[in-house]
């Protein structure tokens, strides 16, 4: 492959050949170029982690952003 093809077009038309592989490829290449998720997470965690809840663990705060997340 040269790097001007179209993976998922190359994938959609050899899913027949490889159907597990093109179901994973699917997933794996249509994650979103942006960085909006990222930046959405430090706003949360800038709001959960504040001056009243310093003494969060780390894990404690992990698991919140998760759970925000996930929800």
């Amino acid at each position: 492959m040269t790097d001007d093809q179209d993976l998922l077009g190359w994938w959609k038309t050899n899913s027949s050949v490889y159907p597990k592989l093109a179901q994973l490829a699917r997933q794996v290449l249509c994650v979103p170029a942006s960085s909006s998720s990222s930046e959405r997470v430090f706003s949360v965690a800038g709001r959960t982690i504040e001056e009243r809840r310093t003494r969060l663990s780390p894990s404690t705060v992990d698991t919140l952003l998760f759970l925000h997340d996930a929800l």
